[in-house]
């Protein structure tokens, strides 16, 4: 399953008083790092979240970005292979950062000086995993992912200084089930997207967070195995998912469903049939951006689409001739003022970040972004 959290997140946000090339810090220290999420309170406060390969193999990995470069901070690295999978900051001085290692799931706290351990729980052990995290406020966030063991959804919420988990029920005649992604509105209103399978195949799955509980959002099937991977809600109580069709191998044409009050109502955005859509950000009730890939000769490409009411628009990405995605998600200041993030294809196996920014229509690379390999 194809999924924006297990992909590289790299987003350098410089929209305010022009662009101005950033190089991540990890360059001096490791061969290959990878960011999988991204939270800015202001175009010159952000924080991106990832891994590193070096000494010792896999650590954690969060840098800052001040508006004209990055720099790394510290991070705890617990058990082994541990990996920051989400990150959500309510303000400069609390951002919270979820993923997952040996000992299960992770959770890191950051105060405006430090990044401290956080005690998340995990009800299946070293199986459980966060993949997203929601901090409307700070101090209050969600985060969500799935308990491998159990084959069952997984939700936490952190209030008060400590995470408590909340329970999801399952959809009926599922056998497993896994929320990659999760935007909350408010400290009362949530809405959570995945996928489950069913007869062993894969369905997309919307779970909404209100008055203190889950309940199953009814979703009509779309495409071949559709699974949605990001989401997007604006105060207006508007939600945007995006996904694709076909979760395993190719994708089979992007999908995305609008959520509006109790409704769903699946959309169709272009993207031809071997795209996906893995990134949203939404400023305004059905004003929208999404960031992905499109496959050509079983080359992933960068590919992005906005939403202007109920029309789609094709957005002219950059291509810098290599093997290259958008899947590293998008945050936007307005409809015409974005960044997004991904990566592209270095040397043997390896991977470096790609980051782009929009201005108006068209899509341009943010210059020295790549400096890993």
């Amino acid at each position: 399953m194809r999924s924006t959290r297990w992909v590289i997140w790299m987003v350098l946000p410089m929209l305010v008083g022009g662009l101005a090339a950033a190089a991540s810090a990890t360059g001096s220290l490791a061969h290959q790092a990878e960011f999988d999420s991204i939270s800015c309170t202001s175009t010159r406060s952000c924080v991106a979240v990832g891994f590193y390969l070096g000494s010792g193999g896999e650590h954690t990995l969060a840098e800052h970005f001040n508006g004209r470069s990055w720099s790394m901070q510290t991070t705890p690295s617990p058990g082994s292979a541990p990996m920051l999978t989400g990150v959500s900051c309510g303000s400069q001085r609390f951002c919270m950062a979820v993923g997952n290692g040996s000992r299960g799931t992770v959770a890191e706290l950051w105060d405006g000086s430090r990044w401290s351990p956080s005690a998340s729980q995990s009800p299946s052990g070293s199986t459980s995993a966060l993949q997203a995290v929601s901090c409307p406020v700070a101090g209050w966030c969600m985060a969500v992912g799935a308990s491998h063991n159990s084959q069952a959804p997984l939700a936490e919420l952190y209030s008060g200084g400590a995470w408590t988990t909340t329970p999801i029920a399952p959809p009926a005649g599922t056998s497993f089930i896994g929320l990659d992604g999760i935007s909350c509105a408010s400290e009362t209103s949530c809405l959570a997207v995945g996928s489950v399978t069913i007869d062993r195949r894969y369905a997309a799955i919307a779970e909404r967070y209100a008055n203190g509980e889950w309940t199953d959002v009814p979703l009509q099937e779309h495409g071949p195995q559709p699974t949605l991977s990001a989401v997007s809600c604006v105060g207006s109580g508007y939600c945007l998912a995006v996904g694709d069709a076909t979760p395993q191998g190719t994708p089979r044409g992007p999908i995305a469903v609008a959520f509006s009050g109790t409704s769903a109502t699946v959309l169709s955005p272009g993207g031809g049939s071997r795209a996906g859509l893995y990134g949203v950000s939404c400023t305004q009730a059905a004003r929208c951006v999404t960031t992905g890939a499109a496959s050509r000769g079983n080359v992933d490409h960068t590919y992005s689409e906005a939403l202007d009411g109920t029309r789609w628009q094709t957005l002219q990405t950059t291509d810098p001739g290599v093997p290259d995605a958008l899947t590293g998600g998008v945050w936007c200041h307005s409809a015409g003022s974005c960044v997004a993030a991904g990566y592209y294809a270095g040397q043997g196996a390896q991977t470096a970040p790609l980051s782009e920014v929009l201005s108006g229509t068209r899509w341009r690379p943010v210059p020295g972004t790549a400096k890993q390999l």
